[in-house]
């Protein structure tokens, strides 16, 4: 799909475009998905429309930056940090809740909203692959999809890979942009497919902290 920004009677919005007609019973599930969730953490759907054939989401506008510009650009204070990481899990909390799947949550489909000039809120969108099969593991985006999903009995994927993906995204908004969890000294494409352990750079962690986010970070990403 493609994402516009427009305006109507001075206020904004983003209409997500199918490029083909292939394209849009995704778009018609996304909007279905969304229809069904009640979250200032997730992205608001006001309408589904059709033009010359094509699907198109009437939608909230996320945010001027996604989570990732902001992440290149400045990182995070421990305030933020704590905030931000409230919002994420907010939003994860309410899509299992609903019974609605993300499978890419990653900070490039995050968006740093304005609530007002003092305070900002994250808000979760693309929801693109709500709708693709459970069976199909090779969907989402390397590094922060669960590399342990191979190993699952059932050969499906699950709500735990889709908390393993908040962590990812919590760990790089820890430590900042592109830094993803690795296991043992060298970078390898699957860590299911080694015996290393998990390895932090739990010396970057605030030291006020430093105890409990590794707690935390050993077990989300176990």
């Amino acid at each position: 799909a493609r994402a516009l920004l427009v305006t109507k009677d001075d206020e904004e919005f983003v209409l997500k475009v199918a490029l083909a007609e292939d394209d849009n019973l995704r778009l018609v599930a996304e909007g279905e998905a969304l229809k069904k969730i009640q979250s200032e953490f997730v992205i608001k759907i006001f309408d589904t429309i059709e033009i010359a054939g094509k699907t198109i989401l009437v939608l909230q506008v996320a945010g001027e930056e996604s989570l990732a510009k902001h992440l290149r650009k400045y990182g995070l204070s421990l305030d933020l940090l704590a905030r931000y990481g409230g919002h994420l899990l907010s939003a994860l909390e309410s899509l299992e809740r609903h019974g609605v799947v993300h499978r890419d949550i990653k900070p490039d489909n995050i968006g740093i909203h304005s609530i007002n000039k003092q305070q900002n809120q994250l808000i979760l969108y693309d929801f693109s692959l709500t709708s693709a099969p459970l069976d199909n593991l090779r969907i989402g985006t390397t590094g922060y999809t669960d590399p342990f999903l191979k190993n699952r009995k059932s050969g499906k994927w699950d709500l735990a890979a889709e908390r393993y993906s908040a962590g990812v995204t919590l760990y790089e908004m820890t430590l900042g942009h592109d830094q993803l969890p690795k296991w043992g000294e060298e970078d390898i494409a699957n860590p299911a497919d080694t015996q290393d352990e998990l390895v932090m750079d739990v010396e970057k962690f605030k030291p006020s902290v430093r105890e409990g986010l590794t707690t935390f970070f050993t077990k989300a990403l176990n």
